[in-house]
């Protein structure tokens, strides 16, 4: 699985330049190391030589001669590494290769590489053991270089890339492993980086194994995360300072520093910036959140069945569907700008002003056309006069740039800010603020106003404007814009999400997803997790915590840490599960009060489930005060968060009556009773109801860690879990209850007379109200 997750740019030429000075520092370390080999070592004083002694004067031109042949080996070598580097890598970028040739290439890549034996060491031993099984990992990996050294970076590098995807070679993790340990201990801080990631969660690679698991956990070195982090960054890493940056600002493992944060992420965002504004801009985000209910809720058309719905709709002549194929023809996997815009047209010549835009739009960049100003012009004055504001944009920017028109400030901001005005969602939206931002930060066209521009570049950067989220950090910086008290901790935020909007990967681990490769999707979760990104976090745990990807010891524990990470960033859907992990002692030690302490966090966003289990810790004293009275009020909360949450809280409204009623009547009766009865109103250390019926559906209804089940499941529970005897069990305790009460009841009135009824008028009263019937 290729890693190359990053944006290049600068970044390629840094490495580029130390890639070229440490192969000229390992050549230079491999001569002084072979003094055998004839190569001189140190410097000969000719001075010291005296005339007559022409065997020294031999020897030293002889050593002298020795060196400037190795010098012009090493050339040679070093060229005839960089031609088979290249005859590899053609062959391996081929649309179309085979076996053999990739098999070929990879050993013209060990040859360029400079890899004289790479094995793995199967001994006994070898390999890391674990519950009963060995895995072998990057340890058991023996690998020899000529001369000692690596003689080719980027060889070494496409070899990593090779075992990690199996091409030319049989997959193995743990071989690629140990070669990026190679890379790292050299000083490529690209690998230490990847270390760094590695060591901060506690991953380590394996070779293939029975259990098919591409790496297995172990206890992460927080420390050794640091010093490869360290070093990586002083190697300009930007995966690296995004991770020092992330520690900092959140102060896991050094102390807390805002600061510290802003030095490590602002160069990052800033290279992500100068990035969208050439090649085409920042490739697309997959920011699926699995687990997602409201994106994966219900099953959605395949994209040839809706490009075909449309499809027939816009042969007919409907514009919107004309504008919607063309949409699909720009956003699908096999995009065809040209028929895009032949739809554009189409609908565009009916009159749709949001085609008319999107047609002007495509001329002034020359997207599947010729670049014309003048038509773009056109075409965006005709949706501007229908009053659409994609086209009173495209007006602003051709006045502001002075393409297809004079510049004119004035004109351009008046644009600008008409375009803003229209309450209407259209592409460019954020665009269109980040554009009236600028005008008023710099005072074209109109009243310079930094409070204002800040306000805009705000917009722009919560609809996802990178240069206004960028501008915006700048600004809280130099305190002119309207910030809060801490404009380090707002500039931070802005710009760490900036830098991550250039890490790749996450893309990359979604698609591993949808492809059912859990393994490799879980991996690059994990390394986005260790860097910051919150959404990595998240994913990183759902996989975690269902085996997707790794079943093995430790995955509770790293699931808990995920969460807890996505929790610190805001992630409120982190709360539910982390607390459930408190509740049961996943991956953490049971602590029902910490469990209690992120159920009540959560509802206070209105979350049903976590309003439902405070409810149920209330109603049994479990981490929480017992009170029936506080116990109804989170259930009624929850009932009245939506028709899904009706009906479970409504019952166990119920349930908490019987309860209350069991408190007032246990008393009353005899120990045998209560001892039968009073299990189905305990609840043990987990929180699990004994098993009764009330009890077990009960439980099901409560459990923290379920979720808020309908009536059909409970059905289907009752179903599984309870025969008719268990029924008829229940309702003849129940009917000695009630019998036993009224019994007591009449036995009491007949026995004390109304003599005795007159001094307990408490009692008096209690009886009417909760027997009418006998007061008549």
């Amino acid at each position: 699985m290729r890693q190359h997750c990053f944006i290049r740019g600068k970044w390629a030429s840094v490495v580029i330049v130390l890639v070229l000075v440490l192969s000229c520092c390992q050549n230079t370390k491999g001569d002084l190391d072979t003094p055998s080999d004839g190569v001189l070592v140190g410097n000969i004083n000719v001075s010291n030589i005296s005339v007559g002694e022409n065997n020294a004067t031999v020897h030293e031109k002889n050593e002298t001669s020795s060196l400037k042949e190795e010098e012009h080996r090493n050339d040679s070598s070093s060229s005839r590494a960089e031609e088979l580097f290249k005859k590899a890598m053609a062959t391996r970028l081929k649309d179309h290769t085979s076996k053999e040739e990739l098999r070929l290439s990879v050993h013209q890549l060990y040859a360029a590489a400079g890899i004289v034996h790479l094995s793995m060491n199967h001994s006994s031993a070898s390999g890391y053991e674990m519950n009963g099984s060995l895995y072998y990992t990057a340890d058991d990996v023996q690998v020899e270089w000529r001369n000692g050294t690596i003689q080719h970076i980027d060889a070494v590098r496409e070899l990593i890339f090779a075992f990690r995807d199996g091409s030319g070679v049989p997959l193995n993790p743990a071989i690629a492993h140990r070669l990026v340990k190679e890379l790292a201990a050299v000083g490529i801080a690209e690998f230490q980086a990847d270390l760094g990631v590695l060591y901060s969660v506690g991953v380590e690679p394996v070779a293939p194994n029975d259990d098919d698991w591409l790496f297995v956990l172990k206890e992460p070195d927080l420390d050794l995360a640091m010093l490869h982090f360290s070093f990586a960054a002083k190697g300009d890493d930007p995966l690296a300072k995004m991770a020092l940056g992330f520690r900092y600002y959140h102060g896991l493992g050094v102390e807390k520093s805002c600061p510290a944060a802003l030095l490590y992420y602002e160069p990052v965002a800033s290279s992500v910036v100068s990035a969208a504004t050439v090649n085409g801009g920042l490739p697309t985000i997959n920011d699926m959140r699995l687990g997602d209910k409201k994106r994966q809720s219900r099953p959605s058309p395949s994209a040839e069945q809706e490009f075909l719905h449309y499809q027939w709709f816009a042969d007919y002549g409907h514009a919107e569907a004309a504008r919607a194929v063309a949409h699909l023809l720009t956003h699908g996997e096999e995009q065809n700008l040209i028929s895009a815009l032949d739809y554009l047209l189409q609908a565009a010549e009916m009159g749709d002003a949001d085609a008319m835009a999107h047609v002007g739009h495509a001329y002034a960049n020359g997207i599947a056309v010729a670049q014309n100003n003048a038509t773009a012009r056109s075409w965006f004055t005709k949706a501007a006069e229908k009053g659409h504001p994609s086209g009173l944009f495209g007006l602003g920017l051709m006045h502001l740039t002075g393409q297809g028109s004079q510049v004119d400030h004035i004109l351009a901001a008046k644009y600008f800010k008409r375009s803003i005005d229209i309450k209407q969602d259209w592409i460019g939206k954020s665009d269109a603020y980040f554009y009236a931002g600028l005008v008023r930060l710099h005072g074209w066209g109109v009243t310079r106003d930094v409070s204002l521009a800040s306000q805009y570049f705000q917009t722009a950067s919560k609809g996802g404007n990178l240069l206004a989220s960028y501008n915006l950090a700048v600004l809280h910086l130099t305190g002119t814009s309207a910030s809060s008290a801490d404009a380090c901790e707002d500039a931070v935020k802005l710009l760490k999400k900036v830098a991550e909007r250039g890490w790749a990967s996450l893309s990359e681990a979604a698609d591993d997803y949808e492809k059912g490769d859990y393994s490799w999707s879980l991996y690059n979760y994990l390394k986005g997790a260790s860097i910051g990104v919150e959404l990595a976090q998240s994913n990183a745990a759902w996989l975690l915590r269902r085996a997707y990807g790794y079943n093995g010891p430790k995955s509770d524990t790293l699931a808990a840490y995920m969460l807890k990470l996505s929790a610190g960033q805001g992630n409120s859907g982190a709360l539910i599960p982390l607390g459930d992990a408190y509740w049961y002692g996943r991956g953490v030690d049971v602590d029902l009060k910490r469990a209690g302490h992120f159920y009540t966090a959560a509802s206070k966003r209105n979350n049903a489930r976590a309003l439902f289990n405070l409810g149920y810790m209330h109603q049994y004293g479990l981490g929480m005060p017992r009170d029936m009275h506080i116990a109804k009020r989170y259930y009624d909360q929850a009932m009245l968060i939506g028709p899904g949450t009706y009906l479970p809280n409504f019952l166990a409204v119920l349930w908490l009556r019987v309860h209350q009623f069991w408190d007032m009547t246990r008393p009353k009766l005899p120990n045998a009773l209560i001892g039968l009865i009073n299990p189905m109103f305990e609840s043990d250390s987990t929180g699990a109801q004994k098993a009764t019926i009330f009890g077990m559906a009960a439980y099901a209804l409560h459990a923290p860690v379920k979720s808020l089940i309908s009536l059909g499941k409970l059905f289907d529970f009752v179903d599984d879990a309870v025969d008719s005897s268990l029924l008829m069990w229940l309702v003849a305790i129940l009917g000695l209850i009630v019998w036993r009460r009224r019994s007591t009841q009449h036995g009491a009135q007949q026995g004390r007379g109304d003599e005795n009824n007159a001094q307990n008028p408490v009692n008096q009263a209690e009886e009417r109200i909760q027997d009418p019937v006998q007061q008549d």
